[in-house]
């Protein structure tokens, strides 16, 4: 009923009609038509239209970074699944729904990886000619990657915690074939689709299987539900954990025949400090070096801006939408280069 009536407000004599408008989402937002659909609808309605037709431009919108047809066939199925889940729940009110998607742990990530803990899906790198294999397809830092990540040709980057290597590639299609790129990635798992997306986008990169510190040695590595969350900090949510191999970024990348980079991405999910306790040579031959660090909790941020003061850096923080304790911080000390 409320189909046809939406239906005749856009003039239109039967439902199917009707498709050719996009459902009627797409012109809520013009000031005409929306008088129009006051006529008819009271407020709640016009705003769960509006709700509906946002959802739907986001389902659509995130089907496009995905190169297989496969993948986006699997990636909108979910996402109506996510959406009518969401629905049908609506009479429990906002604040019962929230808390039943929080006791069950549900969310459009969780639902793709138990529905596809396995599958590796190929995606269009935002900002670059590269593709990817990834778990999932979102991130906020396709954001960071884009706008604030840009090294330039011949430069030397270093990717610590390179997951699945969205930062390298980005990196290798902006250095040249006289620039370097080290990937450090110490999960196995993780580490052969580093290699496999290296390799795929021909990418000329050197990858070590490492994690690092400020130590040399063999520690414990954490092992999280989702597997960008790895470390080798304790956090007690771990489903279990592996011995992997740990040296100094000094160490390794004095080993390499390098005394200075231009860029050192560091993701290690709360021990960044001690990768930059075993950093400092490296830091003091680097004088146009940027840092871009990943911090997840302010407790580990605190350490870092404090090592950042005592090194004469400059630093910008970039926080992550609806996560106020989770943020991106890019340093340097020459005042010549944009952060």
């Amino acid at each position: 009923m409320k189909k046809k009536r939406l239906a005749q407000v856009y003039h239109c004599h039967n439902s199917k009609e009707l498709n050719k408008y996009d459902l009627g989402f797409n012109q809520i937002d013009d000031v005409p038509m929306k008088s129009e659909l006051s006529a008819h609808f009271n407020g709640k309605e016009l705003k769960l239209f509006e709700k509906v037709r946002n959802h739907f431009g986001n389902i659509l919108e995130q089907q496009k970074k995905y190169v297989r047809i496969s993948d986006k066939f699997i990636i909108v199925f979910l996402q109506l699944i996510y959406l009518a889940t969401r629905m049908v729940l609506l009479p429990l009110g906002h604040k019962k729904r929230n808390e039943f998607f929080f006791k069950h742990h549900f969310s459009f990530k969780t639902l793709l990886q138990k529905l596809f803990p396995n599958r590796l899906f190929l995606i269009h790198m935002s900002g670059t000619n590269c593709k990817a294999f990834v778990k999932t397809g979102s991130s906020y830092e396709d954001e960071i990657i884009t706008e604030l990540f840009t090294p330039q040709e011949n430069e030397v980057v270093v990717d610590v915690g390179a997951h699945v290597g969205k930062y390298t590639l980005k990196a290798g299609n902006l250095i040249g074939s006289k620039g370097k790129i080290i990937s450090l990635e110490p999960n196995p798992e993780t580490y052969k689709i580093l290699v496999k997306n290296i390799k795929l986008n021909k990418i000329n990169a050197i990858s070590l299987q490492l994690a690092v510190s400020n130590k040399k040695g063999k520690v414990k590595f954490y092992l999280a539900d989702y597997r960008g969350k790895d470390s080798i900090i304790k956090d007690g949510s771990e489903l279990g954990n592996l011995e992997v191999e740990t040296d100094t970024l000094d160490n390794i990348l004095h080993s390499l025949g390098l005394q200075k980079v231009d860029w050192i991405k560091i993701d290690v999910q709360g021990a960044e400090v001690w990768v930059l306790e075993g950093v400092q040579d490296t830091i003091k031959n680097s004088e146009n070096l940027r840092l871009v660090v990943e911090i997840h909790e302010e407790k580990y941020g605190k350490p870092i801006k404090e090592m950042l003061k005592r090194l004469n850096f400059n630093y910008k923080i970039y926080p992550r939408p609806n996560h106020p304790t989770n943020y991106h911080l890019i340093a340097t000390r020459n005042s010549k280069l944009n952060i």
